[in-house]
């Protein structure tokens, strides 16, 4: 995943870092109720500092992000190699929807 950013008073340019996304660092946060994700020590953006980031994402913006890859696939507006690629998620959506099938959701 990779983080961009342009200052607003001072643009100084675009700067960009990337951050490696790893299964074991990827949790549900039940309190928050988001699909998080920690990357330690990584380099920032214009100094030798390092930092700590916590990703978010809710399971609307997840499935926003879903809904905008299908159209964009759909559209023609994905190349080969990155559908090639996305090819290879296709169990784990699966076993997502296999998992949601069977959950019952709770009355409040």
């Amino acid at each position: 995943m990779r983080l961009t950013r342009r200052g607003s008073r001072r643009d100084k340019g675009t700067s960009s870092i990337r951050l490696a996304m790893y299964q074991h660092r990827v949790f549900f946060n039940l309190h928050t109720k988001e699909i998080r994700f920690n990357c330690g020590f990584v380099r920032d953006f214009s100094s030798d500092t390092q930092h700590n980031y916590c990703v978010s994402i809710t399971v609307d913006e997840l499935n926003a992000l879903n809904h905008g890859v299908a159209k964009a696939i759909e559209k023609g507006e994905l190349p080969p190699e990155s559908i090639k690629k996305l090819k290879t998620s296709l169990a784990d959506l699966l076993q997502i929807a296999t998992a949601c099938s069977k959950q019952e959701p709770k009355q409040e």
